[in-house]
């Protein structure tokens, strides 16, 4: 079952609301949900218009509290591909 990341990992909500903000996005841009599968923690971020664009990471759930460097690698490599999105939407509304 797919919870929100805020619940199922706080310590990587944190961390994927600093790496958020060193990109100057807010929470509500993505949707960001966790579930635990086969002793792994699944992450799902949607991100675009209408959160159709998906990002998936795996993690252990012993490193998922503690929150590293890969999982921050991670979340800069979505809010870049993010941010990539919000332009070509941007340029996509704006056309006349």
């Amino acid at each position: 079952m797919m919870r929100p990341l805020r619940f199922a990992a706080p310590k990587l909500y944190e961390q994927l609301i600093s790496v958020m903000e060193d990109f100057h996005m807010h929470p509500y841009d993505i949707d960001a949900t966790a579930s635990e599968t086969d002793d792994k923690l699944h992450i799902q971020i949607r991100y675009g218009e209408s959160y159709t664009n998906m990002e998936t990471f795996r993690i252990d759930p012993d490193d998922a509290q503690c929150a590293g460097d890969q999982s921050k690698e991670f979340f800069q490599t979505v809010m870049k591909q993010c941010r990539k999105q919000w332009i070509a939407d941007y340029y996509k509304m704006m056309k006349p």
